[in-house]
């Protein structure tokens, strides 16, 4: 894919087109895409006006921005930017001479320690506005979008709070979370515990398996099928095929409402479901309905959580749920506008109107479920005090992942 992408540019841009394009939108730390924004946010001026030496250290970005960026490490910048400046002497740019001064006074970022950045958020952002920017539109655009600066400090916060307490104890090193509101806007993203250390985004792109938490995509399917929170399914021995799975305490409840099954999160009850009233096909096309992008995996296990999903889809997934069964209002992008002010795209205006994935009596009854799991059930350490709020936890094979995705 690559290999042809590549071809297609060289056959319709320019070199000068393809490296402005690159200029324009490469990552460069510090949450800035682009040598404009660089040059703003490090060194407080627009790239006419930089110095060599400062001009260098933005080159020496490129490569490793979460090294090298100068008000995370500014030794290191220093470094890179002088091996920048050895290989413009090499190529024949400039000489030995016209780069003394640069070398001699190494360039100095403005101090940034008071300001954070979003830059998961950012990453994913920028993803975002790359599917709704208009096409053949400018090469730069200015974005407004749903980040709330409190609530991304206050999860980062929380994030890492729980990592020190309990990390070592749970053997648990990374953690990740999505805060959204109700009607879809992504207020923020923890995608690691350190930007610096690791670009991965464990919130958008990890994909794990989320166990327990996947029930409710059974559950939902099966209110959708005609039961009720009170219809009568065995917790029982079941076996499909060569797989008989159990319940964590080994034991079984016998005949239980719906509620219960999902409350207590037996294992076999959705087994059961899915085995004798519903099916995996529709199981996997009703969560995919409601918002999930991954793959599923398609197997019978699938309904204990054994596909891989990330955060992002949890919380799109729950979404639906949230907000009354409707589908397709998440965003991270109000606005686009060009440099001059024109709004180019405006969600209000121009996305597509949400879309109802699930009933509503089959939403009425989840959540007349889901809200008892925080109080009564598996997630009571995750009730909300003076707050009703529902929610699931999960637990991955062999104890490596732990989920919850809750919703007020």
């Amino acid at each position: 894919k690559e290999a042809y992408l590549a071809l297609w540019l060289e056959w319709n841009l320019t070199k000068k087109e393809i490296l402005q394009l690159y200029l324009d939108r490469a990552y460069l730390g510090g949450g800035t895409f682009g040598i404009a924004a660089a040059s703003d946010f490090y060194f407080d001026k627009g790239v006419k006006e930089l110095t060599l030496a400062e001009a260098a250290m933005i080159a020496g970005l490129f490569k490793a921005p979460g090294n090298y960026a100068p008000h995370i490490n500014l030794p290191a910048a220093r470094g890179r930017a002088n091996v920048v400046l050895s290989n413009l002497v090499d190529a024949g740019f400039m000489t030995e001479g016209q780069v003394l001064s640069a070398r001699l006074h190494p360039a100095t970022a403005v101090d940034r320690a008071g300001r954070e950045t979003p830059d998961y958020f950012l990453d994913w952002a920028f993803e975002e506005v790359k599917k709704i920017a208009p096409k053949n539109g400018p090469h730069a655009l200015v974005a407004r979008t749903t980040l709330d600066m409190d609530l991304q400090k206050a999860a980062e916060e929380s994030v890492e709070f729980h990592l020190r307490q309990h990390g070592q104890a749970y053997r648990v090193s990374e953690g990740a979370m999505v805060v959204m509101e109700t009607n879809g806007a992504v207020r923020a993203i923890v995608g690691g515990r350190d930007y610096a250390r690791s670009q991965f985004n464990r919130a958008t792109r990890a994909l794990r398996q989320t166990g327990s938490s996947f029930k409710p995509y059974v559950y939902t399917a099966a209110m959708e099928a005609g039961f009720t929170p009170d219809s009568i399914v065995p917790d029982a021995p079941i076996s499909w095929g060569n797989w008989s799975p159990k319940n964590y305490s080994r034991g079984y409840a016998g005949r239980v409402p719906l509620a219960t099954s999902l409350i207590r999160s037996y294992n076999t009850v959705p087994v059961r479901l899915a085995k004798e009233h519903l099916s995996i096909p529709v199981i996997a096309e009703k969560t995919r309905a409601m918002g999930v992008e991954s793959e599923l995996n398609g197997h019978r296990t699938m309904v204990l959580g054994t596909s891989g999903m990330t955060v992002m889809d949890q919380a799109t997934g729950y979404l639906t749920l949230a907000n009354g069964g409707f589908t397709g209002s998440r965003h991270g992008i109000t606005q686009l506008l060009t440099h001059a002010g024109e709004v180019v795209y405006d969600f209000g205006r121009d996305a597509p109107s949400p879309r109802r994935t699930v009933t509503e009596q089959a939403v009425a009854s989840m959540n007349s479920i889901m809200v008892q799991i925080p109080e009564i059930g598996t997630a009571r350490r995750a009730a909300l005090p003076g707050i009703r709020s529902a929610g699931k936890t999960g637990t991955a094979q062999a104890y490596r992942d732990a989920w919850y995705v809750g919703y007020t």
